[in-house]
């Protein structure tokens, strides 16, 4: 894109994949556009940087896993663990890429700045939600495991059992995939299932 711009300026066309040389260009007159071609090196050069801090980013995140461990010693019911590692890499990625979308040479590469910022708030926003599930999840599967309640309460146990249901397969396919940025591959579809399920543990709560 930025040889394009330069062969604009000196009235040439451009393609792709195009081959040429220093001789062509000095006789297409390149040496009259030497402001052109500066501010294009510097364009150049500053997109490159930012480039490599997205990478940088992407590579982060393809590397990180969740840790999970068994509850209460089951073989196929799994809670998270060890989030602070995770949420300290989400927040300062976070504030990176809002320092790159205030960058003079953000132009060029902001769609994929973008998408990754919207990609991150969303992890965040479901991450919030999945923890607060879990720790409401643990404290009414405790209660709910005792028959009498179920007796006592039989409505809110079933919204329990609902939900239940709905935390063991998640984490179940969570174990078998436990890459952070799977979770939103799909888009908010996590993010709303624990939201519904961390309204429907809180009116049980209540009752």
């Amino acid at each position: 894109r930025h040889w394009e711009k330069l062969f604009g300026a000196i009235g040439q066309n451009f393609f792709p994949q195009m081959t040429f040389s220093l001789e062509q260009l000095l006789g297409w007159n390149i040496m009259s556009k030497k402001d052109e071609v500066g501010d294009a090196s510097a364009t150049a050069s500053g997109e490159h940087l930012l480039e490599e801090a997205i990478e940088k980013i992407k590579s982060g995140w393809d590397s990180t896993n969740f840790t999970l461990l068994p509850y209460r010693d089951s073989k196929d019911v799994f809670i998270l663990t060890a989030l602070d590692d995770i949420f300290v890499q989400l927040e300062d990625h976070q504030v990176a890429l809002q320092t790159m979308l205030g960058n003079r040479y953000i132009t060029g590469v902001r769609e994929e700045v973008e998408k990754w910022a919207k990609k991150l708030s969303l992890l965040s926003d479901t991450l919030d939600e999945w923890v607060q599930c879990q720790k409401s999840w643990m404290y009414l599967e405790t209660i709910f495991s005792a028959e009498d309640i179920q007796k006592q309460l039989p409505k809110e146990a079933a919204k329990f059992q609902a939900v239940d249901r709905q935390w063991k397969e998640t984490l179940r396919e969570t174990n078998e995939n436990p890459q952070v940025v799977e979770c939103v591959s799909k888009g908010d579809i996590l993010c709303k299932i624990f939201q519904n399920s961390n309204k429907t543990l809180d009116d049980i709560q209540k009752s």
